[in-house]
């Protein structure tokens, strides 16, 4: 007795052609079938309800604020170590309670524009108090 067997790899099929075909077998073997990186995206994406996907751009948008906000605190630190010699401990203890990007913009045009360390920190706290309220 003798078997014959053909080899048959689904992953360089493309499912697009057996979508429509009235074929069990092949309606069965699509999932396995190949996709290219983006058709497999908009698959995952088809499975999500309204109400996952905007909880997801929500999450995306916060992570995004949040490291713009870290970033300006970050800066604005740099800035006044470097051109003041400030201490870096110290400003970062006090700019990181700001959690609004406009504000931070304030400060940074304000902190660049100062002359002296007592002006730059005299910025810095009254933006944190302002933020605080």
């Amino acid at each position: 007795m003798r078997f014959r067997f053909s080899k048959l790899e689904l992953k360089k099929l493309s499912w697009r052609e057996y979508v429509h075909r009235d074929n069990p077998v092949a309606a069965a073997l699509l999932s396995k079938m190949g996709f290219a990186e983006e058709e497999q995206l908009y698959q995952e994406l088809g499975r999500i309800d309204q109400k996952g996907a905007e909880l997801i751009m929500q999450i995306t948008t916060s992570w995004h604020e949040k490291g713009k906000i870290e970033g300006k605190i970050e800066d604005i630190c740099k800035f006044m170590v470097r051109r003041f010699n400030a201490d870096a401990g110290e400003v970062m203890e006090k700019i990181q309670r700001v959690a609004s990007l406009e504000i931070l913009d304030g400060i940074m045009e304000e902190v660049f524009a100062a002359n002296t360390l007592e002006e730059a920190q005299s910025i810095i706290r009254r933006a944190v108090g302002k933020s605080l309220q």
